[in-house]
């Protein structure tokens, strides 16, 4: 029995998968060496009416200093020695900008893609659309690749986000 999964490709420093309920994605970050290596037999596009589910992920803007607070709640002697935060405080912080956020939702949207959940800490911002549109939003083609007695699809190539937004964007995945 052929069985249908996901390839993952990587955006930027972070990973993409296009997956539908059932799907078995490569391990997040790596991706699927049967589709560079030719392994993976490219069998036709895959159906742009299929609906997709993909969560964006926003950059930390300071991750250095997130680890650093992290670390000096629990060494004795530091000044934030359990000084513990609010969701508010940490977000005020340690969270992407709400103009970083809306500059994801504004794009999103202005690709056709439907926002189905945004997060109080700006981090993700949850999408689903159409294949088609996913497509045009990222600028790759999505295929179905036969590999072994499996049935995967995957992004043919490496996916793009408009250059206002590579900064803010550090993931995609689905």
């Amino acid at each position: 029995m052929k069985r249908t999964m996901a390839l993952m490709l990587l955006l930027s420093a972070a990973s993409v998968a296009l997956a539908q309920p059932g799907a078995r994605p490569s391990p997040p970050g790596e991706a699927p060496a049967e589709l560079g290596n030719g392994k993976a037999k490219r069998i036709g596009h895959f159906d742009s009416k299929q609906m997709l589910r993909l969560a964006v992920g926003l950059t930390h803007p300071d991750p250095a200093g997130e680890e650093q607070f992290v670390r000096d709640l629990a060494t004795p002697g530091s000044p934030n020695f359990r000084k513990f935060m609010t969701a508010d405080e940490w977000n005020a912080r340690f969270a992407p900008s709400a103009e970083d956020e809306q500059a994801v939702v504004d794009w999103a949207r202005d690709s056709g893609l439907t926002v189905t959940h945004r997060f109080r800490n700006r981090l993700i911002v949850d999408l689903e659309g159409p294949a088609g549109v996913v497509e045009r939003a990222l600028k790759v083609t999505i295929n179905t690749y036969g590999l072994e007695d499996d049935v995967y699809y995957s992004n043919e190539r490496e996916p793009a986000v408009p250059e206002r937004l590579s900064r803010i964007v550090h993931s995609v995945s689905g």
